[in-house]
C-alpha cells in the first residue's frame, strides 16, 4: 500500500498562527497519515520586567547579590580548592609543559573512541597504587565522575541512600539515575540503617563524602561499611576532599583499612589535586 502524504487530504486551511500535525499509525501497521489536526497558538507577550527588577532589589536590600570579582594579587585564598597549594608547584607546571608539547591541548576525542592515551592509562595505574583499589576510571571533572557512575549503577530496581550534606554533583547524578532516593540524616548510621531496612528494591547505594567539604567533618565510614554489609548495600564514598589530605594522602577510605573491601567503592579525582 502506498503511504498518504500530508497534501492527500482536503480539509479546510489551517488558521494563521497554528501547527499542523500528523498523527501516524501504530507501529507495525502500514506507514500512512491518520489524521490532521491544527493547534491554535496563542499570541507572544512581552516578558514582565517588574517582577525581576522587585526581586533584584530585595536582594540587593538584603545584601544576597552575589557579583563575580577577579582575584586580588596580593591575598590569602582560604576558599579555593587548591588545598595542597599544587597548582603552581614548578614540578607540576614544568610537568604541564612537558604534556601539552608531548600531546598538544587535548585528546581530540571521547575515552570511548580515541581519546585514551598512554598518560590516562598511566594515571589510573598510579591512583591504584596510592589508593589500593584494583582499578580505576579518570573522568574529566569530579562532576562528570558522580554523575556517571550514578546513573551506570542506579535504576528503578536500586534505592540510592544519600547524605543530606552530599555534594550536589551526586545529588544531580542520583536524580538522572531515575532511581528511587531517600535522604538519610547528616553522618547518622542508626537512620541509614532504617532506611536500608525499609527498602523494597532489590539493590541498594549508600552515597556519602569521606570529607565534606563545608563543614570539614569526616564521615563514619567504618560504622558505614558495616551497616552496607548487613543489608548487602554498596557503599560509595566521594573523596574528592579526602585524597592527598586524609591518610596522608591515600583517603580517608584506604586510612580505614577498606581500600579494595568488596562492597566499597570510593571516587578519586579530587579538588586537592
Amino acid at each position: 500500500m502506498t503511504a498518504h502524504r500530508p497534501d492527500a487530504f482536503t480539509t479546510a486551511p489551517a488558521p494563521a498562527h497554528s501547527i499542523v500535525g500528523f498523527r501516524m499509525a501504530p507501529p507495525g501497521v502500514t506507514r500512512q497519515f491518520r489524521s490532521i489536526r491544527t493547534f491554535p497558538l496563542r499570541p507572544l507577550r512581552a516578558p514582565s520586567t517588574t517582577g525581576s527588577a522587585t526581586g533584584g532589589k530585595r536582594r540587593d536590600e538584603a545584601g544576597l547579590r552575589r557579583r563575580l570579582r577577579a582575584l586580588p594579587g596580593a591575598c590569602v585564598d582560604l576558599a579555593s580548592n587548591d588545598y595542597l597549594g599544587l597548582s603552581r608547584d614548578p614540578r607540576v607546571v614544568t610537568a604541564a609543559r612537558e604534556a601539552l608539547d608531548a600531546h598538544g591541548t587535548g585528546s581530540r576525542a571521547s575515552h570511548l573512541v580515541t581519546g585514551t592515551l598512554g598518560i590516562h592509562a598511566r594515571l589510573e595505574r598510579e591512583l591504584c597504587a596510592l589508593t589500593g583499589q584494583p582499578a580505576a576510571l579518570v573522568f574529566s571533572s569530579g562532576y562528570a565522575a558522580n554523575t556517571g557512575v550514578l546513573t551506570a549503577l542506579g535504576d528503578a530496581d536500586t534505592l540510592i541512600v544519600s547524605d543530606a550534606h552530599a555534594h550536589a554533583s551526586l545529588v544531580d547524578g542520583a536524580r538522572l539515575s531515575r532511581s528511587p532516593v531517600r535522604i538519610a540524616r547528616h553522618s547518622d548510621v542508626a537512620h541509614v540503617a532504617r532506611l536500608l531496612a525499609e527498602r523494597s528494591e532489590a539493590r541498594a547505594i549508600v552515597v556519602v563524602e569521606s570529607v565534606y567539604s563545608v563543614w570539614g567533618d569526616h564521615a563514619p565510614l567504618q560504622e558505614l561499611a558495616e551497616i552496607c554489609r548487613a543489608w548487602n548495600a554498596l557503599l560509595l564514598v566521594d573523596e574528592a576532599h579526602g585524597i592527598g589530605v586524609a591518610g596522608r594522602g591515600r583517603g580517608l577510605v584506604h586510612e580505614h583499612g577498606l581500600a579494595g573491601s568488596p562492597g566499597v567503592r570510593n571516587e578519586l579525582m579530587t579538588d586537592s589535586v
